[in-house]
């Protein structure tokens, strides 16, 4: 069953994720009005550590072919699943992990921790655990923000990660977000604010990645530090 991405602005479908629309040949590429959806069978994101960051590969419905999109550019899948804000904060324990719909925190839901696919549905204890406590994180960041915040990846197993390029631990942990505004702001005023008011006051203790340029903001439970993409 197909599912939809939709255009958030006038963006390109491309066949090069290395360059930018402007320097691709004319069938490499397709412009792409605001609001135009379409049907997908398959998506994944490219990892953000190289310079496929940001960009998803996604195979279209009726043999359109396969396209890479750049993230912030699109509503993508699980981010169109909107539910009510939960009044109940479950424990790991409590979550139905195989119901996209269902909360692991006030604002998120599994849909978005596993990017809506059956691969990506954790089955390890400490590795529910982490993300319900990311998970209430990332409703604190929410509130703060003020606005809903799109998930472009958050639990990758070890062999979704390996196939997109990471090596890093924190996406198979359960503990690292990769996010970015949906409204409220841009995705560069939601990194400079979340840096002076949370990293740079020590209210945020672990990892801050800049992806801004790249469509996310990253954090993580490890240890604080901070570092470009």
């Amino acid at each position: 069953m197909s599912q939809v991405i939709e255009a958030l602005q006038d963006t390109w479908l491309k066949k090069d994720f290395q360059h930018n629309a402007d320097q691709l040949d004319v069938n490499q590429k397709i412009k792409v009005l605001k609001g135009k959806c379409y049907p997908v069978t398959t998506y994944d994101e490219k990892v953000p550590e190289t310079d496929r960051g940001g960009h998803f590969e996604v195979t279209l419905a009726y043999e359109a072919g396969t396209w890479y999109i750049f993230a912030e550019h699109w509503l993508l899948p699980w981010q169109r699943l909107t539910v009510a804000a939960s009044t109940v904060i479950p424990e790991w324990n409590e979550v139905n992990w195989h119901d996209y719909s269902a909360p692991v925190s006030k604002y998120f839901n599994v849909g978005e921790v596993t990017n809506m696919s059956k691969e990506r549905i954790p089955t390890d204890t400490n590795i529910k655990k982490n993300i319900i406590k990311v998970a209430r994180c990332m409703d604190e960041i929410r509130e703060w923000w003020g606005g809903p915040l799109a998930v472009n990846s958050w639990y990758r197993p070890p062999h979704v990660n390996a196939r997109i390029g990471s090596r890093a631990p924190n996406h198979p942990g359960g503990y690292a977000v990769d996010f970015r505004p949906l409204s409220g702001g841009t995705i560069w005023e939601l990194q400079k604010r979340f840096k002076s008011e949370w990293y740079d006051t020590g209210r945020w203790n672990g990892g801050f990645g800049l992806g801004a340029q790249k469509g996310f903001i990253h954090i993580d439970l490890r240890h604080r530090r901070i570092w470009d993409y």
